[in-house]
């Protein structure tokens, strides 16, 4: 397929996808270590096929960007949506913890699929943040059972 480059939305569109690819596969790109390195693939369908990638997500409409829906999983077609900044905002990766100055401890938490979860108060950041790689492991093991 042809980019007509006078339609806004499909410039747009192409640049989301190989923008997506550049952040997965290119160690050079700024963001690799965001995406590639840690693991985030694209989808065999979408890799070398700009047209898959446009039939599955259609163009991008206005100034959403293209937005994966669980952080931590590749780029594919059950994964991924047109999002507006707004959106993206509430869409970030667990930290895992944070230092509370009220208990005077690092407390461990997450949000997970809208979800808040609270793990605990630590001593140290090592140990909360051990407690919330248990508690991702847990959650990601039962999504494999689901």
């Amino acid at each position: 397929m042809s980019i007509n480059f006078k339609d806004k939305d499909m410039v747009a569109t192409y640049k989301a996808w190989d923008n997506m690819k550049r952040r997965c596969l290119n160690p050079s790109c700024r963001s690799y270590k965001y995406y590639g390195a840690r693991g985030i693939n694209v989808c065999d369908r979408w890799l070398d096929s700009f047209d898959n990638f446009l039939a599955d997500m259609g163009k991008r409409q206005g100034r959403k960007e293209l937005d994966r829906i669980d952080n931590d999983c590749d780029y594919t077609p059950g994964n991924c949506r047109w999002a507006t900044k707004s959106e993206q905002s509430r869409n970030k990766r667990c930290k895992g913890y944070t230092f509370n100055k009220y208990h005077n401890k690092y407390e461990a938490r997450c949000k997970r699929n809208g979800f808040k979860h609270f793990i605990g108060y630590y001593d140290t950041a090592d140990e909360a943040h051990e407690a919330y790689l248990a508690f991702k492991q847990e959650i990601d093991a039962e999504k494999a059972v689901i």
